[in-house]
């Protein structure tokens, strides 16, 4: 059973937007999601490359550097931090144009950057049941537990990192794809013991009560907030301190939901600027690189390329 809240849209005022990094129209890249380290530097990973970059944003110019090339893949997606400056990372095969990825090419690993550069990178375990992994997130009570979006399929699932062991741990009907719409549930965060979550398909923003040990589903899905009819889909999200979502949608949008449903259009929709928003993340470190809301996009092929926008929410 779902409870549905209603929804209330307004507009905040404008912020200002920063370009920090910004790719040329060709070859197209595509910018899927984003981490950022303690000490203010980024982590992006592209659907439409097997890689992980970092990018130094208080460098001028900002360059990626190349952390990682997954073999045997041509995408990564969901990055998200298990301890201090160790991220794991989802790697596997994806295909732009359907929307799917292929079975038995989907893996979890470890990039490890307590030394530094050249970063430790191991494969924690292969996921050959996984269809199109996606959005990462891990439990705050143990965070030794990955949480892993599965579009594709429309399930969760949980990866203990430290050993390799994975399992499907949530499966309810608010996470599935359409028949039409092939991305079911994408972004994913934990707050106070709930996981919230985007729906492509079901155009959701959405919540479930959680074991806070296990990840597994406790309680029914709540919908908190539907896309407006003139977008096409939620993404992928970077959730506040106080648990308001900031969530991507294209085509060219950025939206706030608080954890009562109410939601507020903060940017957008302007595809000069924010052409197919991905995923966001906030800046760590001062209280000014707190304000910093970091939103990659994937743009438009023979549009643009991807970039790296800063919003400031202060």
């Amino acid at each position: 059973m779902w409870a549905i809240i209603p929804v209330i849209v307004a507009l905040l005022a404008p912020v200002f937007v920063s370009t920090v990094f910004s790719y040329p129209q060709t070859p197209f890249i595509d910018i899927e999601n984003i981490a950022v380290r303690s000490n203010g530097q980024l982590l992006l990973n592209y659907i439409t490359s097997p890689t992980t970059y970092l990018i130094d944003p208080a460098r001028s110019p900002a360059v990626p550097e190349l952390i990682y090339s997954f073999p045997g893949t041509n995408s990564t997606a969901g990055i998200t931090e298990t301890i201090p400056d160790v991220f794991a990372v989802v790697a596997g095969n994806y295909s732009t144009s359907t929307f799917q990825g292929t079975w038995g090419s989907f893996a979890v690993w470890t990039i490890d950057l307590r030394g530094g550069l050249p970063a430790t990178v191991k494969k924690v375990a292969s996921i050959p049941d996984a269809h199109g992994l996606d959005g990462a997130t891990v439990l705050p009570s143990a965070p030794h537990i990955v949480l892993i979006a599965d579009s594709s399929l429309g399930v969760i699932w949980s990866v203990d990192t430290s050993t390799g062991a994975y399992s499907q741990i949530i499966q309810e009907s608010g996470l599935d794809p359409s028949s039409t719409f092939l991305l079911g549930v994408n972004g994913i965060k934990v707050y106070q013991d709930n996981l919230y979550f985007t729906n492509s398909a079901q155009r959701t923003y959405a919540r479930i009560q959680i074991d806070p040990a296990t990840g597994a589903a406790i309680g029914p899905v709540t919908i908190l907030a539907t896309l407006p009819e003139d977008l096409t889909a939620y993404d992928d999200f970077a959730m506040d301190s106080a648990g308001n979502a900031w969530v991507t949608a294209h085509d060219s949008s950025l939206y706030k939901i608080s954890t009562s449903g109410d939601q507020t259009l903060v940017y957008g929709p302007d595809a000069a600027l924010l052409n197919e928003p991905t995923s966001a993340a906030f800046g760590r470190g001062s209280p000014a690189q707190e304000c910093l809301l970091y939103v990659v996009t994937a743009g438009s092929a023979g549009e643009s390329s991807g970039q790296v926008l800063a919003l400031n929410t202060c």
